[in-house]
């Protein structure tokens, strides 16, 4: 019996889905996911703290509200006199009125914390609370209280529904509306001033007319009669 060679698996073919590595290529494969593990690391990290800066953020604005209304209720009741405190060299003294009751014991001015009271009340808690998480600042809320009952309902409206960028478009529409009804009224005034200056100088002139007749009347009725 004739012996022959024993044959071989057939080779294993290689497609254009598979491609051998070297050990340099899985090393350098390795790397890359290294330094994707480590920057998906180093992103986490910084995404936690901002959100923890958002927290505290968002924790400043509600606690605003919050503050506003627990001073009102202080305000009110008035139970803010005579609290007792130490100042600085160690003295007892008591607080006489609600500036030194903010100074003393919030470290804020009595002005300041009206503000957010003002707020609170012209726009309400829930708007206000919007409207701090909106950006908006305390120039913008000065005007908003500025306004007229039926602007300030437009700008709530906007508040509630919409963006910032959009709330600070009505908020100027509204100041170049009032612009112009100010210089309108402003003409309106000047015309009006005018009309009376000349009104006055006509009755100056009248009354300047009557005195001379009257003088005349008198110089007559006291001539000596020559009769």
């Amino acid at each position: 019996m004739k012996r022959g060679r024993k044959s071989l698996p057939p080779a294993e073919r290689i497609g254009p889905d598979f491609v051998t590595k070297t050990p340099p290529d899985i090393a350098a494969d390795q790397a890359v996911v290294f330094g994707m593990e480590q920057a998906v690391l180093d992103y986490s990290e910084v995404l936690v703290r901002t959100g923890r800066i958002q927290a505290a953020d968002m924790n400043q604005k509600l606690n605003r509200v919050l503050a506003a209304k627990e001073f009102i209720e202080i305000r009110d009741s008035k139970k803010y006199k005579d609290l007792a405190y130490r100042d600085k060299d160690g003295k007892l003294k008591h607080v006489l009125d609600l500036e030194e009751y903010c100074q003393v014991f919030l470290g804020r001015t009595y002005q300041s914390v009206w503000q957010d009271c003002q707020n609170l009340n012209t726009l309400g808690d829930d708007l206000y609370e919007r409207a701090l998480t909106l950006g908006l600042t305390t120039r913008n809320f000065r005007d908003i209280r500025g306004l007229q009952q039926n602007d300030q309902e437009l700008v709530k409206e906007a508040i509630a529904t919409k963006s910032r960028e959009a709330v600070i478009e009505v908020m100027e529409s509204l100041v170049v509306k009032h612009s112009k009804e100010i210089k309108k009224k402003d003409k309106q005034l000047a015309e009006l001033q005018s009309d009376l200056d000349a009104a006055r100088q006509i009755t100056a002139k009248k009354d300047e007319k009557i005195n001379d007749l009257h003088t005349q009347i008198h110089r007559r009725e006291t001539l000596p009669s020559w009769s």
